[in-house]
């Protein structure tokens, strides 16, 4: 790690007058404190240097021992101790290295405790303070998503935070999903720099959202103000969230007749969800078999409130006289957004001299309901009695 401003150095620069046994003369001893590395990472020792040093020629004096403490108490926690047991003669320095935990980023405080004896029994105590600022190694990086909506699409939002001392440049961030069950569209945002001590938010809009937790691989590369280049990959989560009672558009009680060529479908566009569904469409697709009507492959629907319905009717021509299957699209729109879903039915012409016809609605994806299904009950069972709508 690059050493760049001393955050923990501590020095004393008055001396500390001894008072002195009676008929000597007072003697004077200076203490340094120096901590390395000047800005640790978490769970990095810090090594405390305690340089003692008499200037004088005619006092010495005997070192018990150099600890360093929590607080300026003696009995607080202590993190390491050294017992020398030797002399310090005038004109003579000596240094001692103690070491102390960083277990989190942020302001770690610790006090030098020193104890020396003179030639005359006397004991002195003295005591440092001694601080270090942790930092994260790397700009820091957490997840977020946006509600879920009705088209299973959201925003992965990544926020990117310079916690160094110095601006990082040419910065770039690749997401990779790792347990992740949605699509991005993208993997990758840059940014020409970042300020020290600023923020930046990357967001990377996702599509087939399955709603829970999300799990991404992330990959940070950059390039500090000395041109070092860096480079930390990261496991991040984020859980994604289901917008809350939204609007769900099905086709439900489809019907198909034949009158030559033409297929005419009838059925409710039905409103599962909690929310309104305005600009509802059912449109006609086109198959290899089945292409809209060149008339009235396209209803227009409206609004259609929670928990109701309101009935369609839409023409297809055939090319084939056995079973089609017409494929149909229903569109409406969910707090500004607009909704696609498709389904199809499938028609098989009666046989001859029966006077029946067979339709078959294939599957329409309808997302689970917080009411354990309840909702459909009700709306299937208004459906008995109620009279469609025009």
């Amino acid at each position: 790690m690059r050493r760049a401003l001393l955050l923990a150095t501590l020095i004393v620069a008055a001396s500390v007058s001894l008072p002195a046994a009676a008929g000597q003369q007072g003697g004077v001893i200076s203490v340094e404190t120096t901590a390395t590395p000047e800005r640790p990472t978490p769970d990095q020792d810090v090594t405390v240097d305690v340089t003692l040093s008499n200037p004088t020629d005619d006092e010495s004096y005997n070192v018990r021992w150099v600890a360093l403490h929590n607080t300026t108490d003696p009995d607080s926690t202590m993190h390491d101790r050294i017992k020398p047991t030797e002399n310090l003669g005038g004109g003579e320095s000596t240094n001692y290295d103690l070491t102390m935990p960083v277990d989190e980023t942020g302001e770690h405080h610790a006090v030098a405790h020193v104890f020396v004896d003179t030639l005359h029994g006397d004991t002195y105590r003295f005591t440092r303070n001694v601080t270090v600022t942790a930092v994260q190694p790397h700009p820091a990086m957490s997840l977020s998503t946006g509600a879920v909506g009705p088209d299973d699409r959201t925003d992965v939002s990544l926020q990117l935070s310079n916690g160094l001392s110095e601006e990082i440049r040419g910065v770039s961030v690749e997401l990779e999903g790792q347990n992740a069950t949605m699509t991005l569209d993208e993997d990758r945002r840059v940014r020409s720099s970042l300020q020290a001590g600023n923020e930046t938010t990357l967001t990377f809009p996702a599509s087939e959202v399955d709603p829970g937790r999300q799990t991404f691989t992330a990959t940070l590369t950059y390039t500090t103000e000395s041109g070092e280049y860096r480079t930390v990959t990261r496991s991040l989560s984020t859980t994604a969230d289901p917008v809350e009672n939204p609007a769900t558009l099905t086709l439900t009680g489809l019907r198909v007749s034949q009158d030559g060529d033409q297929l005419t479908i009838r059925g409710s566009a039905s409103n599962l969800g909690g929310g309104n569904a305005t600009g509802a469409m059912v449109t006609v697709g086109q198959s290899a078999a089945v292409q809209p009507a060149q008339s009235q492959s396209r209803f227009f629907v409206g609004e259609v409130p929670a928990s109701d319905f309101s009935s369609f009717e839409v023409q297809a021509t055939t090319t084939e006289n056995g079973t089609v299957t017409v494929p149909l699209e229903v569109s409406y729109v969910v707090d500004d957004t607009r909704v696609n879903r498709t389904t199809s039915v499938t028609f098989t012409p009666a046989k001859s001299g029966t006077g029946e016809a067979t339709t078959r609605q294939s599957s329409f994806p309808v997302p689970p309901l917080a009411a354990g299904g309840a909702l459909v009950v009700v709306l299937f069972g208004a459906l008995g009695w109620r009279r469609l709508r025009g």
